[in-house]
């Protein structure tokens, strides 16, 4: 009798157990789509490629910025090796440690080339415990950054590497979010609609084939190709960076920021493992549109950081932000589909001159500036955009609104640190006559003079929305921008 006990109380811990996982795995099916349907798929589609390599031979780790700005098919023409872009938005440099491990232990790899990202290695402002007053956690610990691993994990089959990424994937009050995905989309508990709609992607036939291929026109009616060829790599084609796009949001100081040494010593870990497995790995970065660089501080601060962490091991870091302006074959707002990606322009030339850079640095070195302030000084006046960041009344940075005030500080980019400058602001829907436009106005001038608290600097309400015409005088020369905010 003991005996048909102890297996009946085994049967049913078995299917217990077994009906946990089901509803597990039925909640995650109804629940789970890491961000936006399309955002979802990119990992979906690049890990289901991944599983389908027979062997790798060449890994590329990084950022959303190589994730379209390198193309591992190009690279396959070039070495012929079987290359692989395994770089993920926003990916975290203990990602990119367990991802490598995670390769190399099933492939032969003989090659790695390594992003080095300033926005992945800064310190970033978090609220502290009591929401009382900001402190600087190491990016790893942003809460804000652990959609990565969460993501990245979700779509990896079992793994002692995944499990180790896992384990690091959050701080423990998130654990609960770490071990079940559908925890993390608990507001969607009761709303049909998003339930409806995520079974039906899921169960069409795009979404089942593993097919990533859309045709859609932007806000300028121009037509975008967005695809999935395969091996990590999407392409954007026909997008452009159009003037009234370049806005954006900054909350990095390389200036003044401390680098997280956390994130930095996987940096470390990912060289030291490739080096002791006779693995050979290059560090680079690859160049985000101007109103970017321009807007995180002393940018050659940051490459001498690098620089210098690159000579401990014996290596050299090439920042292709670097490359001088006649070298390139189309202007650079065209090879960028928004401030940060590249389009397929962009992908096309960047590629060959990345692997050709890190592997004859000789036959290159003259396209490159000595220093990213050389590559300002050396251009015509000119303006790139507005960025911002969310402040108080008493203009402390406050990312997450815990002060209250309401503000957003916004600055001028532009070439000229002498440029000044005459900012109006107005409604966007009179800024044009053709849809999407941004040239003229409409019913009159609508637009006002903002008053400027220094140079090219500005407080508007974070609220509020329209079209910030920007004209900057440098000596004899005038510029001017219209930027949507």
């Amino acid at each position: 009798m003991k005996t048909k006990e102890r297996i009946r109380g085994l049967v049913a811990f078995v299917c217990s157990v077994a009906a946990f996982i089901a509803i597990v795995c039925i909640l995650n099916y109804i629940y789970v789509v890491n961000g936006e349907p399309w955002y979802d798929q990119w990992y979906r589609n690049l890990y289901h490629s991944y599983y389908e390599q027979d062997n790798i031979d060449c890994l590329v780790l990084g950022t959303s910025h190589v994730h379209f700005g390198i193309d591992p098919q190009i690279l396959d023409e070039l070495n012929g090796m079987n290359n692989f872009n395994m770089a993920n938005p926003g990916q975290r440099y203990d990602d990119s440690y367990y991802l490598l491990r995670e390769v190399d232990s099933s492939h032969d790899l003989k090659e790695v080339l390594l992003e080095c990202s300033y926005q992945c290695l800064y310190e970033e402002l978090v609220p502290n415990e009591d929401r009382s007053d900001y402190k600087y956690v190491d990016y790893i610990h942003d809460p804000a950054n652990y959609s990565s691993p969460w993501m990245i994990t979700y779509h990896m089959r079992p793994s002692v590497n995944r499990f180790k990424m896992l384990v690091t994937a959050a701080d423990k009050e998130y654990a609960l979010a770490t071990i079940f995905p559908f925890v993390r989309y608990r507001e969607n508990l009761f709303d049909m609609e998003t339930i409806k709609y995520n079974i039906g992607l899921k169960r069409s036939p795009e979404y089942r084939n593993y097919n990533y291929d859309y045709t859609v026109p932007d806000s300028h009616g121009i037509t975008t190709h967005i695809s999935y060829p395969g091996k990590g790599y999407y392409y954007y084609d026909g997008a452009i960076l159009e003037d009234d796009e370049k806005l954006v949001k900054q909350n990095a100081d390389v200036t003044t920021d401390p680098i997280g040494e956390e994130s930095l010593g996987y940096m470390r870990r990912i060289i030291e493992y490739c080096q002791a497995k006779g693995i050979k790995i290059s560090l680079f970065s690859l160049p985000v549109y101007d109103v970017e660089t321009v807007s995180c501080g002393d940018y050659d601060r940051f490459i001498a950081a690098m620089r210098e962490f690159a000579s401990e091991y014996g290596l050299e870091v090439y920042d292709f932000t670097l490359i001088k302006d006649e070298t390139l074959p189309l202007p650079k707002d065209e090879m960028f589909w928004d401030h940060a990606h590249m389009n397929r322009a962009g992908c096309e030339f960047y590629t060959p001159l990345v692997w050709q850079t890190l592997h004859d640095p000789g036959s290159t070195a003259s396209l490159f500036a000595d220093s990213y302030a050389q590559i300002l000084a050396e251009r015509e006046p000119e303006i790139y955009g507005l960025w911002y960041r969310d402040v108080s009344y008493d203009d402390r940075p406050d990312p997450a609104g815990i002060f209250g005030g309401g503000w957003r500080e916004y600055n001028v980019a532009s070439s000229r640190p002498d440029m000044t400058y005459v900012i109006r602001k107005g409604p966007y829907e009179a800024s044009g006559e053709e849809p999407g436009g941004v040239s003229g106005q409409t019913g009159g001038d609508l637009f006002e003079e903002v008053e400027q608290i220094a140079p090219g600097r500005f407080l508007l309400p974070a609220g509020e929305y329209g079209l910030i015409e920007v004209t900057g005088t440098c000596g004899d020369d005038i510029v001017s921008m219209k930027v949507k905010y």
